[in-house]
């Protein structure tokens, strides 16, 4: 009888016998395996969200922000690729007036009409940006209406320019993105922002100029290339590592934690299985 016949004899004798010996086995296998698969998708969904919600984060793949002083059109020009998408705000503190003499700090945030290049703004009622804010219009965070005492519909004064406020903020992509804030959001239209006269030599003010790049632009690359070229440039280029960089962290670390106990797993199951065969093998 050849050895292939006999193996064959052999395995549909165990087969007939039932598949209870290797219990251990397959359950030690497959607990090793799923263990190293789950955390192969985990830390790819992780990654991809972080990626995706980072660019919303910061308006963009790349972000130049200057404080108090804005850039020049032809030095802008200069840093990035001609056919990247473009969108800028002007971000800073002025004052609210509402009914009766309430006033209150607010952030102020002037935005174009690209605004916002990644991510949605949500406002209730539900309207597009570009209709709440034309003919000088504005949306605010519902706390603010609140406190200077005005609704929807009815006027607040911002610095030396008057308002209707059309929509409160529901979500902003960018809210946490840089600038320390000391009060409720404000937006309006880059436009309106001159008439308000809030902006005055040495106001404290961020100007940010936000970019999408081309597809397959490598965003790293060019931001060191901007910092290695311009090491004392008054601007700073962020990309959407820099966003969080807590949040970049917590990511790193929860793929360390997860690698590692995929492995312990991988390692225990590993035991189980000599464990398995030597005792098959002594019965």
């Amino acid at each position: 009888m050849s050895k292939l016949a006999l193996a064959w004899r052999l395995a549909r004798r165990e087969l007939r016998s039932g598949l209870q010996g290797f219990g251990v086995f397959l359950a030690c296998l497959t607990l090793g395996v799923a263990a190293m698969t789950a955390v192969g998708v985990i830390n790819a969904g992780v990654i991809d969200a972080v990626k995706r919600d980072a660019a919303a984060l910061l308006g963009g793949d790349i972000r130049v922000e200057a404080n108090n002083l804005p850039l020049a059109e032809d030095e802008l020009a200069g840093l990035m690729p001609a056919d990247a998408r473009r969108s800028d705000a002007v971000r800073t503190n002025a004052m609210a007036f509402g009914a009766e003499g309430r006033r209150v700090v607010v952030s102020l945030k002037a935005v174009d009409d690209a605004y916002p290049l990644y991510g949605e703004i949500s406002l209730d009622p539900a309207l597009e940006l570009e209709e709440a804010l034309a003919d000088g219009g504005a949306v605010v965070e519902p706390g603010l209406l609140t406190r200077v005492g005005v609704k929807l519909g009815e006027q607040i004064r911002i610095g030396e320019a008057t308002f209707t406020v059309r929509a409160t903020i529901a979500r902003e992509p960018d809210r946490l993105g840089g600038f320390v804030s000391i009060g409720p959001r404000a937006m309006i239209r880059m436009a309106d922002l001159e008439r308000t006269g809030v902006i005055q030599p040495g106001s404290l003010a961020r100007y940010d100029y936000r970019f999408a790049l081309p597809s397959g632009t490598n965003a790293a690359a060019l931001i060191a290339g901007l910092r290695r070229d311009h090491p004392d440039a008054h601007w700073r280029a962020r990309g959407t590592r820099d966003v969080q960089p807590q949040v970049t962290r917590f990511t790193d670390r929860l793929a360390s934690y997860l690698t590692m106990a995929a492995l312990t797993t991988l390692l225990i199951g590993g035991v189980g299985v000599a464990l398995a065969i030597q005792n098959y093998l002594a019965g």
